[in-house]
């Protein structure tokens, strides 16, 4: 069978917002079928997490003649609007009724399709189901029967994810979120919402009657058995429920880079789609297609934004609407990877501050390389951190940037990163001349060495081997992973008391690094939150003491007031970060502007 081509990327209209949406045709050689499915994600943290194994899903079920609609909600991933904004069980809702109405006119009449809803996408799947969605069987995974289950959810989250931070700074205040407003994973859901939320009940929310038979497939979260107000709205509908435990969905749900397909459910649910009848459950003559648009506006139609497909990476170019009256700026933002979440960055960081930018006239393009997000590669990288500083993730970006060229007026670049994004970004600007400056966020490593890891392990000991920090690690407090780190930096430790410290390397490469940036007039900026290990180094070894005579042109910011918030969950943060990032990205342009002005 033929390799699965790229998805076909556009944006669909719903209740005034534009709705990014994926479409994974059926495969070349795969069989004919006359089935179609609709994959509803969860939201936030949860959405962020599944996003790659969704992306091998779909793949998978488009290899075997199914078709597979994604969709980003309202808020959500390249979509229209953000979290907090007022009416989004509604938008969300109205987004999924498009996105099964324009599936229903692609994939023709005689086409059944099946709505997959994750977590809370299943709930909103159904409520569009329920109000009259083209849909004709449903597959709800983790989906509660109730929108209150999921405020207790995320509310329980919020608070844990709050005491643990708050355990990790202890004496210190945390910034508070809005008022009446949730925040969990870094994602904010405002008062309206939860209480819109909280209303939803399936049960007062029947499915329309289906002539052709309706069936629905309900799985639980691995051990778990389905949300048994979910399977009893079900039942009450008269479809054909099958229930089932749904092993995998912690697999799915594991960090990004960690995640995978849901393969040890997938056989189940493909023999579940086989076995349901041919042609739809209802009638379609009302399934009017909606127009897809390769491009659209947001920002109150002062920004336009298109996806792009580039050496195998996925991205999408923001620009403004309207041309700057004076000509283009001196170069265009690129937004990478924060390790393995998507391009839309750490919290949708990267949405935001590309819509912003290309408002005030300054085109972005945000970026999945490989095997990450979109992007063509391996499906997981399963935890290998080092996989993301291979030499292969910066000749990839040299390349895009060739590609890039052809699309956009302005021939220079400066790359945004998180992470490893950061140390891409950083690699980026030392080694091409068409990158000026660069904006690196909390890098986890300046140069790359398994030895760096050795010697944080080493590090950790006097931390690791507490009591207490066993304690945590039984809670569930710390990772089980963490656990292993102790094992690991006690034999390094030993090892190294046996055999000696290892020889110092001939020439500093974090300094070489440094210098090659100074030497060819680059600007870099870093920021830094509180406990960053990278940050940390330099102190210890000198650099920041040495940074005003060795290295003017480093700028180094610091929100050292927390720690362990690599990636900038406190919405507080989140703010601060923007507000520095715009201050350095005014003076860089500024300067490329008037070089006298620097």
């Amino acid at each position: 069978m033929a390799a699965p081509t790229p998805a076909r990327a556009f944006y669909l209209q719903a209740a005034g917002a534009s709705i990014f949406t994926r479409f994974d045709a059926a495969g070349p050689g795969s069989p004919i079928t006359d089935r179609a499915v609709l994959l509803v994600p969860p939201f936030g943290w949860d959405e962020v997490c599944s996003y790659r194994p969704r992306w091998a899903w779909a793949r998978h079920l488009a290899q075997r003649g199914i078709p597979v609609a994604r969709l980003d909600l309202p808020g959500g991933g390249d979509s229209d609007g953000t979290p907090s904004d007022p009416g989004r069980v509604e938008a969300w809702t109205a987004a999924i009724d498009v996105a099964a109405r324009w599936l229903a006119a692609e994939t023709g009449p005689r086409t059944r399709i099946t709505l997959v809803g994750l977590g809370l996408g299943g709930l909103l799947g159904w409520r569009a189901a329920a109000g009259g969605a083209p849909v004709d069987d449903l597959v709800l995974w983790g989906a509660p029967g109730r929108g209150k289950a999921v405020v207790r959810e995320i509310k329980a989250f919020s608070r844990l994810e709050r005491s643990k931070l708050q355990e990790l700074n202890p004496g210190r205040e945390l910034p508070a979120d809005d008022a009446g407003a949730m925040t969990a994973g870094g994602w904010v859901l405002a008062p309206e919402t939860i209480a819109a939320l909280g209303a939803v009940d399936t049960a007062e929310l029947p499915l329309p009657a289906a002539a052709g038979g309706r069936r629905v497939l309900l799985l639980g979260r691995d051990a778990s058995a389905p949300d048994a107000h979910l399977t009893d709205a079900a039942r009450a509908t008269g479809a054909e429920v099958t229930t089932a435990v749904g092993d995998g969905w912690g697999d799915m749900l594991d960090e990004p880079g960690r995640s995978r397909a849901p393969w040890a459910s997938i056989p189940e649910i493909d023999a579940w789609l086989d076995a349901a009848p041919a042609g739809p459950a209802g009638p379609r003559a009302d399934a009017v297609a909606p127009a897809a648009a390769p491009a659209a506006l947001f920002d109150g139609g002062a920004v336009r934004e298109r996806p792009l497909h580039l050496d195998g990476a996925d991205g999408v170019l923001a620009e403004p609407a309207v041309p700057p009256a004076g000509g283009p700026p001196p170069f265009m933002l690129v937004l990478l990877n924060a390790g393995s979440v998507r391009r839309i960055g750490p919290n949708r960081m990267w949405v935001e501050l590309a819509r912003r930018w290309a408002a005030r006239g300054v085109p972005s393009v945000r970026l999945d390389l490989a095997g990450i997000g979109e992007a063509e590669g391996t499906e997981s990288m399963r935890g290998q951190d080092a996989r993301y500083y291979e030499d292969g993730f910066v000749e990839q970006l040299s390349t895009i940037l060739d590609d890039l060229q052809e699309h956009v007026e302005t021939p220079r670049f400066a790359p945004v990163g998180l992470c490893s994004g950061a140390y891409w970004a950083l690699h980026a600007a030392a080694g091409d001349a068409r990158v000026d400056t660069t904006y690196a966020l909390n890098a986890r490593a300046l140069v790359w060495d398994t030895a760096l890891v050795t010697e944080r392990d080493s590090r950790k000991v006097g931390y690791l081997t507490r009591a207490s920090t066993y304690r945590r690690v039984l809670r569930g407090d710390i990772p089980l992973s963490r656990g292993v780190e102790i094992a690991r930096a006690l034999m390094l430790q030993a090892r190294a008391r046996i055999g000696g410290a290892a020889p110092a390397p001939s020439a500093d490469p974090v300094d070489a690094l440094l210098d090659r940036l100074r030497d060819a007039g680059k600007e870099p900026y870093l920021l830094f939150t509180g406990g960053e290990p990278v940050h940390e180094e330099l102190a210890r070894t000198g650099r920041l003491a040495a940074r005003s005579e060795r290295w003017p042109n480093l700028r180094i910011d610091e929100l050292t007031e927390f720690r362990d918030v690599h990636t900038f969950q406190p919405v507080a943060l989140q703010r601060r970060a923007h507000a520095l990032l715009d201050a350095a990205i005014e003076r860089d342009l500024q300067r490329a502007r008037d070089p006298l002005s620097g």
